[in-house]
């Protein structure tokens, strides 16, 4: 799990240890884990090698 809200809300948090009972392991990332994050990557491709360079700088 990254660090995003959903998955440090108490409904979650809560779950954890049935989870870990059915032999699901659950870790969380790092808070900035471009190399796990696969969107992240995806992210990093479109941005520098899909768009435009034009295009780029109304994204940031």
């Amino acid at each position: 799990m990254d660090q995003a809200s959903i998955h440090t809300s108490d409904r979650i948090l809560n779950k954890l240890e049935e989870w870990k009972s059915k032999k699901l392991e659950i870790f969380c990332l790092p808070t900035y884990s471009l190399k796990h994050n696969i969107i992240e990557i995806l992210w990093k491709f479109i941005k520098y090698e899909w768009i435009e360079v034009e295009d780029n700088r109304k994204l940031e």
